[in-house]
């Protein structure tokens, strides 16, 4: 049986052990889905989410929806995100100079 409360939390985005965790409820999805002013007009009511699990798993499918090229509409997101980090002055990232080749583990890091 689900934790309805896990069902019904927020959109949170945290760094836990390493890793970036995104984290909506099932049916908050729904509830903002029903809500999305994109999905309806002056003429429609929007849609109705029937079943939050259900949905929430074609959310994840079109999330790791994959281009020709590898990209899903979640490394775009990250695109975002990390742009817009560093366009205001994110700490943790810094400018490259144009000499300096990326750091990898084949040509090892300058210190």
């Amino acid at each position: 049986m689900s934790n309805s409360r896990g069902r019904k939390s927020r959109l949170r985005v945290q760094v836990i052990g390493g890793e970036l965790v995104i984290r909506i409820g099932v049916e908050t999805l729904a509830f903002a889905a029903e809500r999305n002013g994109r999905l309806f007009d002056d003429h429609d009511r929007g849609p109705e989410v029937t079943d939050p699990d259900l949905f929430a798993l074609e959310v994840v499918r079109e999330l790791e929806d994959e281009e020709e090229d590898g990209t899903t509409p979640l490394n775009e997101l990250l695109d975002i995100a990390t742009e817009k980090a560093f366009e205001n002055g994110a700490d943790g990232i810094q400018s490259r100079s144009c000499a300096q080749p990326p750091c990898t583990e084949f040509t090892g890091c300058a210190k």
